[in-house]
């Protein structure tokens, strides 16, 4: 009996050596922190307007939002 105690001694030994280390490390996206958050901002266009913005961002491959920082914040201002 005591080599059958031994023997299931020695696998929970190795069983709680072993919890955890087949899990994978979760990566998770960093904190922004408060001061960086983005703020939302809200103007009105009418439908031509929107489809002419709509239509330069989808040209350059961007969705509205994007291409509005880009003119913004680029240095070009054409």
């Amino acid at each position: 009996m005591s080599k059958k105690n031994e023997h299931a001694s020695k696998e929970e030994d190795f069983l709680n050596s072993a919890r955890g280390e087949t899990s994978l490390q979760k990566n998770y996206r960093p904190k922004i922190p408060a001061k960086s958050k983005r703020k939302q901002i809200a103007f009105y266009l009418n439908d031509e307007e929107m489809a002419i913005l709509k239509e330069a961002a989808y040209k350059i491959n961007m969705n509205v939002s994007q291409y509005l920082r880009f003119k913004v914040f680029s240095g070009d201002k054409s």
